[in-house]
């Protein structure tokens, strides 16, 4: 009896240690890999070939198109495009919606209008709205940023990339997880890599906060007495100078009376802004003219009195 009670101890014991391994191992398989967002047991079943590259949960690399496979939530078609979603980006997008699905582009919040899918080139932050009219998703955000640009202030890495080493101005920023600060002015040189491959990737933007200026002649309290004159126009900028609500071409000198607007935007989105109002006022040309009309009065006015004088002479 003795021996029988002590091998039943020991099947017990075997079968809660059997248990609480097992949910330990539970435990350990859904932990989620931060940098691809994918458990162990997704990484495993998710094994990248020659030809696909497993980059996250959602989206593979196709080595011979060099397009990223998207899948869809909760559908049975994917969407391909050359950038993955959440990537920033200098050069064009294409990007290939399935036949039958509807898609929508937004740029900066607003819709474009008949977009070429397969050729993106305006730089701005773009979603695609995709539907097969009983679902409607977003798989894909990204951001064509131009040479200059003050749009952004930070990266944020698409899942399954990490950061290689990043610069600004040629010295080397120290970056903290898989985020980048752009707040600061200067030049940076991002290099970054899959996780899950070699492909790698290095975006290079420079980051210009600085709005242009001009300068300003003959207003004061924002009241212009009479003719304005503007000069130190940077040569990268842009000045638009609108008249009573009104673009005008002159840009040099203001003349007319009304309400003036003055702009002027850089390549990096940069922009001050100038108000003022000129008052009517007497150019020389007026002058010129009512001085004529004064004199002219005046000589009549000396040579009617002389006249009436000879009369009663007479």
């Amino acid at each position: 009896m003795k021996k029988k009670h002590l091998s039943g101890l020991i099947l017990a014991l075997v079968l809660v240690l059997w248990t609480a391994a097992s949910k330990t191992y539970a435990q350990e398989d859904m932990w989620v890999n931060p940098n691809t967002g994918m458990t162990e047991s997704d990484a495993a079943a998710a094994v990248s070939t020659e030809s696909e590259h497993v980059i996250n949960s959602t989206t593979k690399y196709d080595v011979a198109t060099r397009q990223y496979i998207i899948s869809v939530d909760n559908a049975n078609y994917t969407v391909r495009a050359s950038v993955a979603s959440g990537m920033y980006t200098r050069d064009r997008v294409s990007i290939a919606v399935p036949d039958g699905i509807l898609s929508t582009l937004y740029r900066n919040g607003n819709q474009v209008d008949s977009p070429d899918l397969h050729d993106i080139a305006d730089p701005g932050s773009y979603v695609l709205q995709i539907s097969d009219g009983t679902m409607t998703s977003e798989p894909l955000r990204f951001t064509i940023l131009a040479e200059e640009t003050s749009a952004v202030t930070g990266y944020e890495l698409p899942t399954g990339f990490e950061v290689v080493w990043v610069s600004r101005d040629e010295d080397t920023v120290t970056v903290d997880g898989n985020y980048i600060s752009l707040m600061d002015e200067g030049e940076y040189v991002i290099s970054y890599k899959a996780v899950n491959s070699d492909l790698s990737y290095t975006l290079i933007t420079k980051i210009d906060r600085t709005a242009p200026e001009i300068s300003i002649y003959g207003v004061n309290d924002y009241i212009a007495k009479g003719p304005v004159r503007i000069s130190d126009v940077p040569e990268d900028a842009t000045l638009t100078v609108y008249l009573n609500g009104e673009a005008i071409n002159e840009k040099e000198e203001l003349t007319q009376a009304g309400e003036y607007v003055l702009k002027v935007s850089d390549r990096a989105g940069n922009e001050n802004v100038y108000e003022f109002r000129m008052l009517t006022y007497l150019d020389s040309n007026a002058k010129l003219f009512i001085a004529i009309i004064v004199l002219g009065a005046a000589g009549l006015f000396i040579y009617l009195r002389i006249d009436r004088k000879k009369m009663r002479v007479r």
